[in-house]
C-alpha cells in the first residue's frame, strides 16, 4: 500500500528540517502523516504487523546459538530468556 503523506521524510535530517520549518514536534509530524491513512484501525493493524515481525526476530535471536548473521561472524553470547533480557510481550 502506497500512501502520499502530508510531510514526507526519508531521513532524520529531513524530519529536523520539517520540525524547524513547520514548528511542529516530531510526534506531530508523524501524526500529520498518519492522517493520510484511511483509518486509525487500519494504521494500527499495520503497526501490529510490524511489531509481530520484530517480536519474531527478537525471539529467534534469543533462542539461537553460534555466530551472528553477517560477514563478521561475531560469536553470540550466552542464550538468555526473554524475561531475563527485559523483553516482555506487552505493547
Amino acid at each position: 500500500m502506497v500512501v502520499e503523506v502530508f510531510l514526507p521524510f526519508h531521513s532524520p535530517g529531513v524530519v529536523l528540517a520539517i520540525y524547524e520549518r513547520e514548528k511542529l514536534s516530531i510526534s506531530e509530524v508523524v501524526k500529520a502523516n498518519e492522517a493520510a491513512f484511511p483509518s486509525l484501525p487500519e494504521t494500527m493493524a499495520q503497526i501490529d504487523k510490524i511489531w509481530q515481525a520484530m517480536d519474531l526476530c527478537i525471539e529467534r535471536g534469543l533462542k539461537s546459538e553460534g555466530a551472528l548473521f553477517g560477514v563478521l561472524k561475531v560469536k553470540r553470547r550466552q542464550r538468555i530468556s526473554r524475561c531475563s533480557a527485559g523483553f516482555g510481550r506487552q505493547r
